[in-house]
């Protein structure tokens, strides 16, 4: 992956772009599930959205569907910010 900024040319290491991706298709199987209905991430975002998320439960599924894809979303902003430096 190269992004050009500027004058300069970021390339991301194999090894970060591995573990990148395997990080982000992990992320993204835990926001679908389950697999064949509505997930559960888009119905909690959905509670969440109009004041309806109350119970222990709902915030405990919220942070395990959306935690392993905002963490993924982190180590990408991570990774081409260490590589500006």
């Amino acid at each position: 992956m190269q992004w050009k900024t500027g004058n300069k040319n970021l390339r991301l290491d194999p090894e970060f772009r591995k573990n990148l991706t395997i990080f982000l298709v992990l992320a993204i199987f835990m926001a679908l599930m389950p697999i064949g209905s509505e997930p559960h991430l888009w119905q909690k975002l959905n509670l969440l959205f109009h004041g309806w998320l109350h119970g222990g439960m709902d915030w405990f599924d919220l942070i395990l569907h959306g935690g392993p894809l905002l963490g993924a979303i982190g180590y990408g902003i991570y990774g081409l910010l260490r590589k500006r430096q």
